[in-house]
Parts: structure tokens; C-alpha cells; sequence
């Protein structure tokens, strides 16, 4: 039989290295661990970085509908909007923001959250609004008065008083730099002492080159014509224009009774623009002053046009009874410099401007619609202050 005699000193050697082999592994793991740790940790830091950009970016397009949408502020005004943004980016850092808007009043509350990854962050702050002569039913200098009957379906802004006859009822908020004066049976929510607003001067688009342009002939053809004294349009009559038609007027517009005027057609006068009874519309019109508007009773009273009318003056409008009564597809928007009065029975769907006073007879109804406040016709808005408060961050928890 034979013997093998084991080698002691190359046993320990094997061990030996056995043991170094094992904590190497230890050791290159623990690094792997820390490595893939760290790795973490920077992709987190990073989509942490995103996240609050992107919750940033949800919270400018908030402000910008809040400062340039006057039919976003109306809708928010005391309701709730939210939206979640498409997906933005196409590398590792991509992601959305979700946006929620609380109104009350003149304030919103605004919170945006950004999402990239695992990683949310939050932005939260408040945004108040002076009152836009573009986001009320009625915005007035100084003063705004209203016979019995009153019925808003909106706010009132003015920088006087305003003061409501028995039985008026006002769906928004009246905001007056002065005092609100209601008689009884009234629901008028109020707001005084608010800050002065700045009414926009309105001007007429006059075309310093008018002259040059051919004579109106019904019905219009389309593009721009000229009127070299006053233009009257005979009563009993449509008149109508295929196209976008504007007549420049270099004196004052007689509109005769019952008068149609179908198609989308602009009468601008540098003078006066009188109106008499029972004018009817058909398609979108602007009748636009260099002076003073004077609308007969009916104005409008059987239209089945749902494209606003705008009426504009340089001066003042005043506005006989039932202008618009009867048509529930009716629309209408006032801008004046000075004056605006409504007869008895007005019922209007959109917003009355003046920077003077507004006096309403009994039973004026107006609903709040915001579809000329863009009209490159009317003076942008410079009356909106806006005051942004301080904003917080987090982390959100999704």
C-alpha cells in the first residue's frame, strides 16, 4: 500500500486564497451595491429635476390662460378646471405635469405636479385678479345703475357705485371701488373698495386710404368699400354680402325700419350710426361709431344668427326697449367711451363695456358671453392687474 504525506504549507496557501477569493467578492459586490445605489440616487436627483420643471411649466400655461383667456377665467370663476399635459420629451427625463384650477371670485388656487419617472414634484400658489373688463357681464366707469327687474347671469365690474332696483338678482360678484346699493327682494353679491381698472380708449379702424375704394353695391361682393358723405339704407329692405365686407362711411349711417342686414358686414361711420325700429340680423355685424350709436326698439328681436353683433362707439349708445327680446340665439356685445343706456326689456347674450356709467331701464336681462372679448376690433385689456403669490414646492406623493 502507499503512502501520501500532505503538503501542510500548501493546504494553508489554498485556504488562504480561498478566504482572499471570498472577501474580494464581498468587496466587489459591497462596490456593485453601492455603485448601482449611487446610479439610483442620480436618476432619482435627475427626474426629481424634471419633474419640478415640467410642474413649472403646467403652472405658466395656468397663468397665461388666466391673464389672456377672458372664457377660461369665466369658466373658472368659482368652479374647478384640471387638465394633464401630453407626454413632453422622448429621452429618459420625459414626462407630464397635471394642473388643477380653483376659482373663488377675483382669486384662483393653483397647483401643477410633474411626473417623470417615479418622481413627482408640486407647485402651489394663489393668483388674484382685478377685475377684467372683458370677464364681466357689465364693466363701467363710474357709475352703474339698474331699475327693477335686474337679471345678470355674470359679474359687474365698476369703478363707482352701483346701485339695483327691487327684485334684482346678480348670478357673479359686483365689484365696485365705491359702495352697492340694493332695494328689496334683491341677490346681489358684492365686493367694494376694489382697486380702479383702466378702461381701454375705443377707436374706430379707419382706413386712411378709404377714399380710394369703389362704392357699395347690394348685395356686397366681398372686401372693402367707400361712402363719400352718409350712407342710408332704406327702410323694408335686406341688405346682405357674400364675404367679409367692411363700408367705410365718411359721415353718419341712417338704418331705416325694418331693416335686415344678412351676411358678415361692417358699417364704420365717423360720425353718428342711427338705427330705427325692428332691424333684424342675419350672420355676424359690427356696426362701429366715431361718435354716437342709437338703436330703435326691436333691435334684433327675430335674428336666428348665433354669431355675436358688436356694437361700438367712440361716443355714447343708448339703446331703446326690447333690443333682442324674443330671440334666444341673440348675441350681442356694447363698447363705448362714454355712455350706455338699455331701454326697458333688453335681453342681451355677452357684455356691455363703457367707460362712463351704465343705466338700465326695468327688466334688462344680460348673460355673460365671452365671444368678442378677442375681437381685434375692441382694445386689448389693459385694465387686468394680476398679483401672484409666493410658490410652494413639494414632493408629491402619486
Amino acid at each position: 500500500m502507499r503512502f501520501f504525506k500532505i503538503n501542510k504549507q500548501a493546504g494553508s496557501a489554498g485556504i488562504l486564497a480561498l478566504v482572499i477569493l471570498a472577501l474580494l467578492g464581498v468587496v466587489g459586490a459591497g462596490m456593485v451595491r453601492r455603485t448601482s445605489t449611487e446610479v439610483d440616487m442620480s436618476a432619482n436627483y435627475r427626474n426629481g429635476v424634471a419633474a419640478q420643471y415640467l410642474a413649472e411649466s403646467g403652472a405658466r400655461e395656468a397663468i397665461a390662460k388666466l391673464t389672456q383667456d377672458a372664457a377660461f377665467v369665466a369658466a373658472t370663476r368659482d368652479k374647478t378646471a384640471n387638465w394633464t399635459s401630453p407626454v413632453i420629451g422622448s429621452d429618459a427625463t420625459s414626462g407630464t405635469y397635471r394642473v388643477t384650477v380653483v376659482g373663488s371670485g377675483n382669486n384662483w388656487t393653483i397647483s401643477s405636479t410633474g411626473t417623470v419617472g417615479l418622481a413627482n414634484r408640486m407647485v402651489y400658489f394663489t393668483i388674484s385678479l382685478a377685475s377684467s373688463i372683458y370677464s364681466s357681464a357689465v364693466f363701467c366707469g363710474p357709475d352703474f345703475i339698474a331699475e327693477q327687474n335686474t337679471h345678470i347671469t355674470g359679474s359687474i365690474g365698476t369703478n363707482g357705485n352701483a346701485t339695483f332696483g327691487q327684485n334684482s338678482v346678480v348670478s357673479g360678484v359686483v365689484s365696485a371701488h365705491g359702495t352697492v346699493t340694493t332695494q328689496q327682494n334683491s341677490s346681489v353679491p358684492k365686493t367694494e373698495g376694489v382697486p380702479l381698472v383702466d378702461i381701454p380708449i375705443f377707436t374706430i379702424p379707419w382706413d386712411n386710404n378709404s377714399s380710394t375704394l369703389p362704392a357699395p353695391s347690394w348685395p356686397l361682393s366681398g372686401g372693402n368699400y367707400f361712402v363719400n358723405g352718409s350712407l342710408v339704407l332704406g327702410q323694408n329692405t335686406t341688405y346682405s354680402g357674400n364675404g367679409a365686407s367692411t363700408i367705410f362711411v365718411k359721415d353718419s349711417i341712417v338704418i331705416g325700419q325694418n331693416v335686415t342686414l344678412s351676411g358678415n358686414i361692417k358699417l364704420i361711420a365717423l360720425k353718428d350710426i342711427t338705427i330705427e325700429q325692428n332691424m333684424d340680423i342675419s350672420g355676424g355685424v359690427a356696426l362701429l361709431a366715431g361718435r354716437d350709436i342709437k338703436v330703435g326698439q326691436n333691435f334684433g328681436k327675430q335674428s336666428d344668427s348665433t354669431i355675436p353683433v358688436l356694437l361700438a362707439a367712440q361716443g355714447t349708445i343708448d339703446v331703446e326697449q326690447n333690443f333682442g327680446k324674443g330671440s334666444e340665439n341673440f348675441k350681442a356685445s356694447l363698447y363705448a367711451n362714454g355712455a350706455i343706456s338699455l331701454g326697458q326689456g333688453t335681453k342681451i347674450k355677452g357684455f356691455v363695456v363703457s367707460g362712463s356709467g351704465v343705466n338700465m331701464r326695468q327688466n334688462v336681462s344680460i348673460t355673460y358671453d365671452a365671444s368678442f372679448a378677442d375681437h381685434t376690433e375692441l382694445p386689448a385689456d389693459v385694465g387686468n392687474t394680476v398679483n401672484i403669490g409666493p410658490w410652494s414646492s413639494y414632493k408629491s406623493n402619486k
